[in-house]
């Protein structure tokens, strides 16, 4: 359970520097797939501005990935620049390791 802590850490670790807009954002996406592939765990940021919906947005974007018969966590999140919206953590589903493509942009 610990190991999955750490790993927790890490992986909103690099959602918070997504988010915040890295000047190497390609090498950490590259580094985010890697984590999540060998990790089996993933977070996602839904954005609430650009989803006037958010929680449908997360709806679809959690079943498209989350293997939802284990635990995950649902959070709000505000960016430094002042965007609200929604984190996802889920254990990914067998086989959808690539990153959804809602809630990172």
């Amino acid at each position: 359970m610990k190991r999955q802590g750490s790993l927790f850490v890490l992986l909103v670790g690099l959602l918070t520097l997504l988010v915040t807009g890295c000047s190497s954002n390609t090498k950490k996406l590259e580094m985010r797939d890697r984590v999540v592939a060998s990790s089996g765990l993933a977070c996602e940021f839904v954005n609430g501005e650009q989803h006037r919906q958010v929680e449908l947005e997360l709806n679809i974007s959690m079943a498209k990935r989350c293997d939802l018969d284990k635990p995950y966590t649902i959070t709000d999140y505000k960016t430094s620049a002042d965007v609200t919206g929604l984190v996802y953590c889920c254990r990914i589903k067998e086989g959808s390791a690539a990153p959804a493509k809602t809630g990172s942009k």
